[in-house]
């Protein structure tokens, strides 16, 4: 398995994830510091939870979230369809000494 990325990402693209990340650093922030009880809280998080879903669906992103769901539930399946027929795998890492 790659943990990492080998390739080198653009700068172009390094500085708009860096941004990306500043931003919701910086929207984090604000939301902590702002001293809302917990219900103004959840209602926040709903909010924006409905801003994004509606993007996604604007955008035509939602495809993309179905997938990657229908592609996850296939791999824990064959997970489990593994570990059902040849057992449970000992860590390769293990020793038996």
């Amino acid at each position: 398995l790659t943990w990492s990325n080998p390739f080198s990402m653009p700068q172009m693209y390094s500085q708009a994830l860096e941004a990306k990340a500043q931003t919701l650093n910086h929207t984090r922030q604000a939301v902590k510091a702002s001293g809302l009880d917990d219900d103004a809280k959840k209602e926040l998080q709903g909010v924006i939870q409905a801003y994004f879903k509606e993007w996604l669906l604007a955008s035509g992103n939602m495809r993309q979230v179905y997938d990657l769901a229908r592609m996850e539930r296939e791999e824990v399946a064959l997970q489990q369809q593994a570990t059902v027929t040849t057992g449970p795998q000992e860590d390769a890492h293990s020793s038996t000494d």
